[in-house]
């Protein structure tokens, strides 16, 4: 990987994980999973990936999926399960979220959302893969 492919990469992530803080916070504060905010994602993603210095070439696509789906997983698995413990007066605590896992009716609860948010991060990939594809194949005629 050359060195300057790096910084973009970075910005492509930290777009997803930014994109990911408005998902994370009516999730968990407003109680409900609002799914156009989970197909944002990809785009903010692909905006810091730009921002970054990012050209998009064949390669954009799965920098952003990657990066989507990965900062969807951390929020979804770890994030929100971090701020339901503290939400309730508890503070971070790694450990309450360990007890948590080990509970079926939030283990059920937890996979069932997070199916749910990476369909809706899938979706909103598959609309800005589809306009990169379009943007690479018309730079390279």
């Amino acid at each position: 990987m050359k060195k300057n492919q790096i910084l973009p990469i970075l910005g492509a992530i930290l777009g997803a994980i930014i994109f990911s803080i408005p998902w994370v916070l009516i999730y968990v504060y407003g109680g409900y999973i609002l799914s156009i905010l989970g197909a944002t994602i990809a785009y903010g993603s692909l905006k810091f990936y730009k921002m970054f210095g990012g050209v998009p070439s064949k390669s954009t696509p799965y920098i952003i999926a990657i990066s989507s789906i990965a900062s969807m997983t951390l929020a979804t698995l770890v994030i929100i399960p971090l701020l339901e413990v503290a939400k309730e007066g508890y503070g971070i605590s790694f450990e309450l979220v360990k007890y948590l896992y080990n509970t079926e009716e939030f283990l059920t609860a937890i996979i069932t959302d997070y199916i749910v948010s990476i369909i809706f991060t899938i979706l909103g990939i598959s609309g800005i893969i589809a306009k990169l594809k379009k943007e690479v194949s018309t730079k390279e005629n």
